[in-house]
């Protein structure tokens, strides 16, 4: 190879690496431009979907939704505060109310909102406690043995089943005495089983009254009777009515409280009710709660359901049971006449 050829040669290469390094150095300048334009042009983002609802809770005793106004307040416009003469001659009561509870409407009160001695009325919030606590607690059933505690027999041997500590009961039968037969002796070992100590659990009483808004209540024990220094439990018709419409969301509570006899202790002890309205099969009458003490007289909520319509009330301070039951069955009649 000629000294002309190898210089035509090398003149090739430079020309050829000078022609390389103008296209790395073009390429270099254009990628960064795309770059940069790439990043001011906006991203376009994908829809975000709303979160799916969270599922439902399961309830296990509870069925709610019957009454959608639940906890709401009660409308006391245009209520009736003076019977037809032939009910208000057998008004007995001291405090009284009746409502619609589709509608809330307070179809007749009478001092409705006065705190007065509840007596046994008072387990009504013994009974929610312990059915929400069954719902929070799936450790616990209606079957849940429940030793008897000897707390038991310091309560005054008056309306109770005679509970011994060498005994044991599921938890059912327990709560079926304190709805039907009333039993004080079940409602203090409810508690105590419930709520770890009997003073522990009132206090979760009258925390659960307070979220309920029954400003006119005050419990002093789990089954109505007085305290150690003779005070009675409070509250008022309207507070009471409040606390029965929670319990009208738990069927076995109305199932307990229809009933007029039941057999517990392995069918050795029968529980009869105390509400002379299921004695007497008023039409509809489905529960809820009486109560007595000399303080308070015999006292009465009830609840009613005809024609899928329900109806919820209390009176307190009656003369007598007898009396009581008289009127409220003939209260019954006049409200749903209202219609």
């Amino acid at each position: 190879m000629n000294e002309q050829t190898k210089g035509r040669i090398r003149i090739f290469a430079v020309l050829l690496l000078s022609v390389v390094a103008v296209h790395l150095i073009v390429l270099r300048l254009i990628v960064p431009g795309k770059k940069a334009e790439k990043e001011k042009t906006p991203e376009v983002k994908e829809q975000q979907l709303p979160p799916p609802p969270p599922p439902k809770p399961a309830y296990r005793f509870r069925q709610p939704g019957k009454n959608p106004g639940l906890g709401q307040p009660f409308d006391y416009t245009n209520c009736t505060r003076k019977l037809p003469p032939s009910l208000a001659r057998q008004d007995v009561c001291r405090n009284g109310i009746i409502i619609d509870l589709a509608s809330r409407k307070v179809l007749w009160e009478k001092r409705s909102g006065e705190a007065a001695p509840a007596a046994s009325m008072v387990k009504m919030m013994t009974l929610l406690l312990t059915m929400e606590e069954l719902e929070r607690d799936h450790k616990l059933n209606l079957q849940s043995k429940v030793d008897i505690s000897p707390t038991v027999l310091r309560v005054p041997r008056t309306g109770v089943i005679w509970l011994d500590p060498r005994e044991n009961f599921p938890l059912e039968e327990l709560l079926q005495a304190i709805t039907i037969k009333s039993a004080n002796d079940a409602a203090v070992q409810v508690a105590e089983f419930i709520g770890g100590t009997v003073e522990n659990f009132v206090k979760e009483m009258n925390q659960r009254a307070a979220e309920l808004h029954m400003t006119q209540t005050r419990f002093l024990s789990p089954c109505g009777l007085p305290d150690k220094k003779g005070r009675n439990s409070l509250a008022s018709p309207h507070d009471l009515c409040l606390l029965a419409e929670q319990l009208l969301e738990y069927p076995k509570v109305l199932e307990w409280s229809s009933s007029s006899t039941v057999w517990v202790r392995n069918k050795k002890t029968v529980l009869t009710t105390t509400n002379g309205l299921i004695k007497r099969n008023i039409k509809g009458v489905d529960g809820l709660k009486t109560g007595y003490t000399k303080a308070a007289g015999s006292c009465l909520t009830f609840t009613v359901e005809r024609n899928g319509r329900r109806l919820i009330g209390c009176v307190s301070g009656c003369s007598s049971s007898k009396a009581r039951d008289a009127f409220c069955a003939n209260l019954i009649d006049w409200a749903y006449s209202q219609f």
